[in-house]
């Protein structure tokens, strides 16, 4: 009796494991589609569109082009001095979720499995071009100096 009861929470904590790591995926699939985008720039083929949809003329893009440029810098400075601690965290954060999903891994079929694992080499290609998009930003801006 008592392993059966053991073997149902069981059940149900890898089920709460494995909906919640399919639902952040998921999440993150809709909410944040495509490539990242490097820069000032990144956004352009983005903005471009945009600004035919919206019927901005040639003197409104380049003052809001400016604008844009500017908070881009902004940004960047503000970022600056915590990046190494954000890089820390990162590599923390990475550790934990490598190790939760080896544990989920002992639940799934091997199909099910290969899944999770293109899952997870997507998402770290994602990060690994924000953090070279990023990594060029800043090295621009230490060039400009």
């Amino acid at each position: 009796m008592q392993q059966s009861k053991s073997l149902a929470v069981l059940f149900l904590v890898g089920t709460f494991v494995i909906g919640g790591a399919l639902g952040f995926a998921a999440d993150r699939a809709l909410t944040h589609p495509g490539p990242p985008m490097c820069g000032p720039g990144g956004m352009r083929g983005y903005w471009d569109a945009t600004t035919k949809e919206w019927g901005i003329t040639e003197s409104q893009r380049v003052v809001i082009d400016s604008l844009l440029d500017q908070q881009h810098e902004k940004v960047l400075a503000l970022y600056s001095p915590l990046q190494s601690t954000l890089d820390s965290v990162r590599d923390r954060a990475d550790a934990l979720s490598d190790s939760t999903l080896g544990r989920i891994r002992l639940v799934l079929t091997p199909e099910q499995q290969a899944k999770m694992d293109q899952m997870r080499k997507d998402a770290r290609e994602r990060a690994a071009m924000r953090r070279a998009c990023r990594d060029e930003a800043l090295k621009g801006k230490r060039a400009a100096k």
